[in-house]
């Protein structure tokens, strides 16, 4: 039970911090700052919360984690 809480609460700040750092490379790498962090911010955001739902709907089912 644990482990899941820590899951979720880690999920969707681990897809803030990829989708930022993401950001930021190809920034660097395209010179568009701060388009690109802008970006990936949103997008990192969307998957951490994504993979929160779907956490939290299978331990809703009694499913065991992947």
């Amino acid at each position: 039970a644990l482990g899941q809480a820590l899951r979720m609460a880690v999920e969707p700040v681990v897809g803030v911090l990829v989708g930022v750092g993401l950001g930021v490379l190809a920034d660097e790498a395209l010179g568009t700052k701060p388009f690109c962090l802008i970006v990936g911010l949103i997008f990192g955001g969307a998957a951490g919360m994504w993979n929160l739902v779907r956490s939290a709907e299978r331990t809703a089912r009694g499913k065991p984690e992947e």
